[in-house]
């Protein structure tokens, strides 16, 4: 009866656990599986990310463009006492005027007038998010319905992702005068 319990109470057999081989094929197994959703990821997180920048320069965009129309359509343009043609626009409850014409400029990723007194933000630097904006030489086709026939102020600038630069949009504007008194084009330097 001794002889009974204690070959009841045997160690488990050696058969009964995992060998190596096994083991590594599971490892391998798990390797192989989270590689594919670590792949799978990253691209999702690149749409993901794509499409984030596309949603925030469309918004910047607008906010530019509402930015500039109102300067811009109803600036005028006097002579000075020295025969000189001075612009003046009217930007946030400040007049703006420059000999020569206010310009729009881009500095350090943000747009600003600048004017004779000097420059002027276009927006609050949060409102560029994680973008920058340069203005660049102005792609339209002369056939196309951006260009000038008469007097105009025109341009294009081109919000870039500051964390990734191969993410970039170009926009272009496109504003005439409603002044009669407003008779030459704006000069915009791209700076």
């Amino acid at each position: 009866m001794i002889a009974r319990h204690i070959a009841s109470r045997r160690l488990p057999r050696s058969g009964s656990g995992f060998t190596l081989v096994e083991l590594l094929a599971a490892l391998l197994v798990l390797t192989l599986l989270t590689s594919v959703v670590a792949v799978g990821t990253s691209g999702a997180l690149d749409v993901y990310r794509r499409e984030q920048f596309a949603s925030q320069a469309q918004m910047l965009s607008g906010t530019v463009d509402s930015s500039l129309a109102d300067p811009f359509r109803f600036m005028t343009s006097t002579l000075a006492e020295d025969g000189q043609e001075v612009d003046t626009v009217v930007f946030h409850r400040q007049t703006i005027s420059a000999a020569g014409g206010v310009r729009l400029v881009s500095i350090d990723g943000q747009l600003y007038l600048q004017g004779d007194q000097g420059d002027f933000p276009l927006l609050n630097g949060s409102a560029y998010g994680n973008c920058k904006i340069e203005l660049v030489d102005d792609p339209t086709d002369p056939e196309d319905d951006y260009s000038c026939t008469s007097v105009c102020v025109k341009g294009a600038y081109r919000i870039t992702d500051a964390s990734d630069p191969s993410l970039s949009r170009t926009y272009r504007f496109y504003y005439t005068p409603l002044g009669e008194s407003y008779t030459r084009e704006l000069p915009i330097p791209t700076s």
